[in-house]
């Protein structure tokens, strides 16, 4: 089975933050994972995105994904590993 990750949201600081501001900043990220062949949501699916928080999201029946308040914080990194279990 394959998947197909959407972000409908993913909020970081100001293209250009101030650098002493930019690491006291966190981010969140939500989206919706997808089946690839049928483009239905996928319930149950743990989302990891290491840049964002150490503690897996997962979908609900809707396929979608929210991350919590112990988000961290921005590093300035424009690319992220997510792995979809």
């Amino acid at each position: 089975m394959s998947a197909c990750l959407i972000f409908s949201n993913c909020n970081g600081p100001d293209p250009d933050p101030d650098p002493i501001d930019a690491t006291s900043r966190g981010v969140s990220a939500v989206g919706q994972v997808l089946d690839d062949a049928t483009n239905e949501p996928i319930e149950n699916a743990l989302v990891t995105i290491q840049d964002v928080q150490a503690i897996p999201m997962t979908t609900d029946s809707d396929g979608y994904f929210r991350s919590g308040s112990d988000t961290k914080p921005y590093t300035g990194k424009k690319e992220t590993l997510i792995r979809i279990n």
